[in-house]
């Protein structure tokens, strides 16, 4: 039972500490083309501010960010 709330402790510490990343690792979608981007938050912003992701059919066009755990 001590381990169990041990790893619980765990995985909520972890949860704690990823959302006062000031880093996003963005993926950027053009033209049938992946390119990754590390961004760096402007105060206030959350990294899902940035997401602009659209997919129509087979084509997928925009920004999708998620924070930087560490």
């Amino acid at each position: 039972m001590k381990k169990l709330v041990l790893a619980l402790v765990a995985v909520l510490a972890v949860c704690a500490l990823s959302s006062c990343s000031k880093s996003c690792n963005c993926k950027v979608y053009y033209n049938d083309n992946i390119a990754t981007k590390t961004i760096t938050l402007d105060e206030g912003k959350r990294c899902s501010d940035y997401n602009t992701y659209v997919k129509a059919g087979n084509t997928e066009t925009g920004i999708k960010c998620t924070p930087q755990l560490f």
